[in-house]
């Protein structure tokens, strides 16, 4: 073989090789590519699904969030109506037509420990019963009505104010009024 020959065919032989590892480069390059892709379409569904997801807790939260800020207010408002009520029954029974008839029957269920004790009552009822437990009258409180009594030592004292006394059913009634008016929650 000449040396043309050998070279023309080393020639060839580097070309078939160069031809082989370019293809061969070339089918890597698109298995690369497309691995890539791949792996980045996973990536990019992966956060549009973490998206979706942080969009429906946002939503949720400030749905929430808005309940619990309307919840605040109509119960502000339903404590506002409460407080109104029990504001009008207290100037209502301030001017009870019958407070005379009902102080008398307070020094007269309670006399035992009014002969024993000392009696205080508002000013605008202090006539009267000044007049009903004469030398046990020990003066005036601030009260709507009503009477307090209290030994004479000050160890024991009954009160007997209409603004306790409405405290407690109030206090007492307070809930099944609730429910009967906006309905249990």
């Amino acid at each position: 073989m000449s040396l043309d020959k050998v070279i023309e065919s080393i020639l060839n032989t580097g070309k078939e090789e160069a031809r082989q590892i370019i293809e061969q480069g070339q089918k890597e390059k698109k298995k690369q590519v497309s691995e890539a892709q791949a792996e980045g379409q996973l990536l990019l569904d992966s956060k549009v699904e973490e998206s979706k997801k942080l969009v429906v807790r946002m939503n949720t939260q400030e749905i929430a969030r808005t309940e619990l800020e309307s919840k605040k207010i109509v119960l502000g408002s339903q404590k506002d109506m409460l407080d109104a009520v029990y504001q009008r029954a207290l100037d209502r029974l301030g001017n009870l037509p019958q407070n005379e008839n009902i102080l008398r029957s307070m020094v007269m269920q309670n006399q035992t420990e009014i002969s024993s004790g000392k009696v205080f009552c508002n000013e605008k009822d202090s006539p009267l019963v000044k007049g009903l437990v004469g030398g046990n009258f020990a003066g005036t409180t601030d009260c709507i009505g009503g009477l307090i009594i209290e030994s004479q030592d000050g160890q024991m004292r009954i009160d007997l104010r209409y603004e306790t006394a409405l405290r407690e059913i109030w206090d007492d009634s307070i809930k099944e009024v609730s429910d009967l008016l906006w309905g249990e929650e």
